[in-house]
Formats: structure tokens, C-alpha cells, sequence
């Protein structure tokens, strides 16, 4: 454990926003640059001056962080311009940032075909800005663009454009590998050599790493190894093209698995997984489930044999507890599990259950019996409750569906508009009574569903309190002709913030979807303890 500091540049306001679909507003800049503050990430870059009109409102009315450095990115001066007469330095001069980063170029393949001026004056916009910007702001950064193929293609020229921007007070200079293609082997062999033949302190220097998110991860990892102190990255490494490196999966390495220091507190560690997962909410995405460290199955344990020995010591199949970045422990159940995940489960949802009890071995051929049949219970943790419960007789009958159907008619309406409609017809026994509800709906399962609260809720009014948040369909097998066999998910919350997944298996999707709706309703009013009408 090395117990050095490593310090932590977010470039996801301006590097991730580059990403295809991502379009951050003023106030998810001000709210993600808050959560970064709050984690303890040390240089939160907020964008351009004057690039676009959203970056000019943020930095106008750009929070005060506590933590964080707030620092704004642009370029050394352009050609033919001193630095006192360029509008862009004089932008990044007067903005709110405490400290700016610059982008410059270090590959003379870009200085002779891209900025077309001789190599040496390419050397003078970096000394020239370095400098305005070091003095206005009291901390420069240079990006060094291309850094790793210009050194490949000419060591001294590339060396010669951060050695410029060190001797002109750079705090940082910041190696970039920004087409993606470098692979750790030669960062460790260049970086190496920009510290102890070129020498260029290592405390003075970063890394930057583009595109393939994996191998930036990986890169980012060899150029500490060989000195460098300082990493640039972005949430989930977003960013263009193939992505960035990912600071999240970086982090736990650093502080866990290397023994570096951070400006992250070892207690605030566990807000990485709360971060990840809301940045992806704001993005309006799903998270990825097998993201490293903070993903829901960075730590699940499918086979009997894995869990059977998790169960006696964590570390035997987990290489950090789950605890320390936020995350925890997933026991699933499948086809492949063993009678410890079933104990597991049922502990999990609150049902004490003897090793030996003789129940046990009929439950989990059920589980296996319907695994093969399509019900995938790892996602669906509340129709896996329902079944166990159901079977040991613990569900009451708070309703039963007798019959649905649905019709659907594309037409033109008064206007002259198609349309496509969808009506539900249920039948719905509640207690003594039978209840015949009709709905309307934006399509078959919405429709479905507001009939069902139809019948339900005046019985039932908690459930006025649950939504449907997300609907997926999976085709598992296709038969003849134009058969398949469509599974259903459907997540639903509760306006306390809980969440919970159903599913439903069959050759009709909309009996699938019914199945898992019925299992949706039936699980909140268990939940509720409600009692039978």
C-alpha cells in the first residue's frame, strides 16, 4: 500500500457532453458538478467559455464548490495573435474558474497538417498561454493533444511541447492519448521515459485516455504505475467515440486495490455506486448491470458452489466488499442455483428458513422448473417472493381475475388523423363481488392496467400510490411460422421511492404482460400488509 496521492480531474461536463444523445441542460451541469464536490473529486472541469450559449449560463451562474477546483478548458492562443488579444484566452481569463485547462497540440503530423504553422511556433502558443493563463489565474493546466502518437512518430518534438508548457508554470501537463489507440505497455514505456530521461517530474504530470473505455482504464492504471499523479476522466466513462476513462471504475482500484490516496474520504467511497447510478437516471438510461464495482451484478453470485462458499467468507468469490464503494451482495436464483442460494433468498426477503427443512428441496426444483420454462427470477425479485410465498401458502387472496380481453382499432378520427386505440375489458373478483371494468389506454398493457385500478382501487386505495415505471419484452425462443415466446418485465414504484420488478412467461404477450401486472398489484398490497376485502 503506497499510501501516495493521486489526484482526480472530471472532464464529464465537457468531454462526456461530447457524447452522441447527451445533451446536459444548465442545471444538470450545476447539479453533477454539486455531486462531484460532494464525493471529493479534485478538478471538476465545467466546459468552454464562450464555445456555446449553455457553457457561457453555467459559468455565469456556476456553483460554489467547496471541495473541488472548478476549472474551465479552451485552447493556447490562435496563430498570428498574441495572447492579450485573443478573445477565447480573455474569456478563459475572466470566467468564474478557479483554475483553466488548455489544449495544445504535441504531434508535428497535427502542427504541420492541422494548425499548418512551423513546429517552433507551435511551441510559442503553448509557452505564450501557459503563461497569460498562469498569471491571471494562479493555475494552468496543458492538455498535450496526441501526446502518445506524436511521441511514437517524434520523442523529441512531443517532449519539446510539454517541456514548453512546464517551463512556462504549468501545473499539470497532461499526457493524451487521444486517438485510443496506445496500449498500456507503451504508456508505461513512454510515460516512463518523459520522467527519467526527459525529466519531467512525475508529480507534475497526468493522463488522459480516449476512446476504448476498458483500455483507458487500463492505460490510466500503467501511467501511475510509472509515475504519473495525476488522472483526467468522466462518469461512466462517457465520452466520444468508444468512451473515456472511467473514473468510477478507477477510484476503488486506486484506493482498494493499489493503497493510493484521493481527495475522496474513505467514508464518502460509498456514494460512487449512488453517483453512477443517478448520473445514468438523469441521462435517462439504464445503468449497466455488469459495470465494475457499482453494477447491480458487480457482485452476484449465480452457481450453488459460489455461494455456498460466500456464504462461509465473502472474499472467497469477491475481491472487495460490496459495502465499501456502495453496492451490495446479489444472491441469484436459476437453473444453475444450489439449495445456498435458495437459503440466501429467503433469508433476504425476511423468511428464516432451516437448512434441513424438508420444504427446501421442493422449492428449489420449483425455482429450477420454472427457470427452464422462461422465469428469469434474478430480475424479478418480487415475483420470486410471490412464488415461494405463494407455494408455502403465505399470499393471501386479495383478488382474482377471471377474464380480460383487449381490441385495438387503427382509424381516422374526426380530423382526419390516424390513430390507433386500445380498449381493456376485465372481470375482477374482490371479495364477494365481481367487478367488470372497461379502459381506454395509449396501448394494450397501459389500458390493461388502468382497468385493473379500476377494479382495484376502490377496494384496494394504496394502490393509487404505485406506477409503472418501465415495460421490457424479451422473445426467448421463436417457434413455427411466426410464434415466439415473449417474456415480460415490468418495474413498478411506489411514491416512497421503492421499486420492484414482476414478470410474466407465455406464448401471448399480452397474457404475459397481465401475468406480471397481476404479480405487481399482488406484491405492493402484500407489502402494505393490506387485508383481504
Amino acid at each position: 500500500m503506497t499510501g501516495e496521492r493521486i489526484y482526480l480531474y472530471d472532464t464529464t461536463l465537457r468531454d462526456g457532453a461530447q457524447t452522441q444523445d447527451v445533451d446536459f441542460s444548465v442545471a444538470d451541469k450545476i447539479a453533477i458538478a454539486k455531486d462531484l464536490d460532494r464525493l471529493g473529486i479534485d478538478y471538476v472541469e465545467g466546459g468552454w467559455p464562450g464555445a456555446n450559449p449553455t457553457d457561457d449560463q453555467f459559468f455565469a451562474e456556476a456553483p460554489e464548490l467547496t471541495r473541488a477546483t472548478f476549472t474551465a478548458f479552451g485552447m493556447t492562443r490562435r496563430p498570428g495573435r498574441s495572447a492579450a488579444n485573443d478573445p477565447q484566452l480573455t474569456a478563459l481569463a475572466q470566467s468564474r474558474a478557479k483554475a483553466v485547462c488548455m489544449v495544445g497540440k504535441s504531434w508535428d503530423f497535427h502542427v504541420d497538417v492541422a494548425l499548418n504553422i512551423p513546429r517552433e511556433e507551435n511551441l510559442d502558443l503553448i509557452r505564450d498561454s501557459i503563461a497569460a493563463l498562469h498569471a491571471a489565474k494562479g493555475e494552468a493546466l496543458f492538455d498535450a493533444e496526441h501526446f502518445f502518437d506524436g511521441y511514437k512518430r517524434n520523442p523529441a518534438y512531443a517532449v519539446s511541447c510539454i517541456r514548453a508548457a512546464f517551463e512556462a508554470g504549468a501545473r499539470w501537463i497532461v499526457l493524451c492519448d487521444t486517438n485510443g489507440g496506445t496500449l498500456p505497455h507503451e504508456v508505461d514505456a513512454i510515460v516512463r521515459e518523459v520522467v527519467e530521461t526527459h525529466g519531467i517530474p512525475g508529480d507534475r504530470l497526468g493522463i488522459h485516455c480516449h476512446n476504448d473505455t476498458e483500455n483507458a482504464v487500463a492505460n490510466s492504471l500503467a501511467a501511475v504505475r510509472a509515475g504519473a499523479r495525476m488522472i483526467q476522466g468522466t462518469i461512466n466513462g462517457l465520452g466520444e467515440r468508444c468512451g473515456n476513462a472511467n473514473l468510477v471504475s478507477l477510484i476503488p482500484t486506486l484506493m482498494l486495490k493499489m493503497g493510493y490516496e484521493t481527495g475522496i474520504r474513505r467514508e464518502d467511497l460509498p456514494l460512487l455506486t449512488q453517483l453512477s447510478r443517478a448520473f445514468d437516471d438523469r441521462l435517462n438510461r439504464a445503468p449497466n448491470r455488469h459495470a465494475p464495482y457499482v453494477g447491480a451484478s458487480a457482485f452476484a453470485h449465480k452457481g450453488g458452489l459460489h455461494v455456498s462458499a460466500v456464504e462461509k467468507d465473502p472474499s472467497s468469490y469477491e475481491h472487495v466488499a460490496p459495502e465499501a464503494i456502495g453496492n451490495r451482495r446479489q444472491i441469484v436464483m436459476s437453473d444453475q442455483a444450489g439449495r445456498s442460494n435458495l437459503i440466501v433468498r429467503l433469508r433476504d426477503i425476511g423468511m428464516a428458513v432451516d437448512a434441513k427443512d424438508d420444504r427446501l428441496a421442493g422449492l428449489l426444483d420449483l425455482v429450477k422448473q420454472r427457470d427452464s420454462d422462461g422465469y428469469a427470477y434474478d430480475t424479478a425479485e418480487a415475483s420470486f417472493e410471490l412464488l415461494v410465498r405463494r407455494e408455502l401458502g403465505e399470499v393471501p387472496r386479495f383478488f382474482e381475475l377471471l377474464r380480460f380481453h383487449v381490441t385495438d382499432e387503427r382509424r381516422y378520427n374526426a380530423v382526419g388523423k390516424l390513430v390507433v386505440e386500445s380498449e381493456a375489458v376485465v372481470r375482477v373478483r374482490v371479495g364477494d363481488a365481481v367487478r367488470m371494468e372497461v379502459a381506454d389506454g395509449n396501448g394494450p398493457v397501459h389500458a390493461l392496467d388502468v382497468a385493473m385500478r379500476k377494479a382495484l382501487e376502490p377496494a384496494y386505495p394504496a394502490l393509487a400510490r404505485v406506477s409503472l415505471s418501465d415495460y421490457r419484452v424479451r422473445i426467448l425462443a421463436a417457434k413455427e411460422g411466426t410464434g415466439a415466446m415473449p417474456r415480460v418485465l415490468i418495474r413498478s414504484a411506489r411514491t416512497d421511492g421503492s421499486e420492484w420488478s414482476t414478470l410474466g412467461v407465455s406464448t401471448n404477450i399480452i397474457e404475459a404482460s397481465m401475468e406480471a401486472l397481476v404479480d405487481s398489484y399482488t406484491y405492493a398490497l402484500m407489502k402494505d400488509d393490506a387485508k383481504p376485502v
